[in-house]
């Protein structure tokens, strides 16, 4: 009998005690939370609560206003980012006009993505264009071998001075070719292009 007495007031206390935030003792307060349990000063306590209730009703704040701002400003933040992340991607450039070249050149040419014409001359022979593209001279290069393919007749790399130069036919019998010269310059690759008519 006595067991189930010391087991029912172990039980009693443990419901009481896990449904007390604060046990006062003296000028003290117990509290028991998820941190541990701690000794506070009730008096500097209060004082505390009434500090940040008074602060909360001078701004004019609600507590779910405080943190539904804070989730749209962080929900905001995060668009932006993801919107700044996009905007640095090098397929994100304004849309360029090849068609000074492009009709002259066999179909579904490659260009490197936001390549900039900067000049571009055409006679009866030949059609010459110069071009300028971020990146390395390297990558472009091998973008050139892969689209020439079997195609190509002469290649040539410097790596020593980031240059290379391919020649590649398109119709060897009637002499119809395109030549592409890389000049590596800092960050920026140029692009010569030259092809030649029948």
């Amino acid at each position: 009998m006595k067991k189930l007495i010391h087991l029912l007031t172990i039980l009693s206390m443990s419901i009481i005690l896990v449904g007390c935030i604060s046990i006062p003792f003296g000028d003290d307060v117990l509290k028991i939370s998820t941190d541990g349990v701690e000794f506070v000063n009730e008096e500097k306590n209060e004082l505390e609560e009434e500090e940040v209730t008074e602060a909360q009703e001078e701004v004019g704040e609600p507590d779910g206003e405080i943190e539904e701002t804070v989730n749209d400003a962080t929900h905001e933040t995060e668009e932006e980012n993801t919107e700044t992340d996009s905007d640095n991607t090098p397929q994100q450039c304004e849309e360029q006009d090849y068609s000074a070249i492009m009709n002259d050149l066999q179909e579904g040419f490659f260009i490197p993505d936001c390549a900039l014409i900067e000049s571009v001359t055409k006679n009866e022979l030949e059609l010459q264009a110069y071009l300028t593209a971020e990146g390395d001279w390297q990558d472009i290069f091998t973008d050139y071998q892969t689209f020439f393919g079997s195609s190509i007749d002469e290649e040539s790399q410097s790596p020593a001075s980031g240059t290379a130069r391919l020649k590649a036919f398109q119709d060897k019998t009637a002499n119809i070719y395109t030549v592409i010269e890389l000049t590596q310059k800092e960050e920026f690759v140029q692009i010569r292009i030259i092809q030649q008519f029948p």
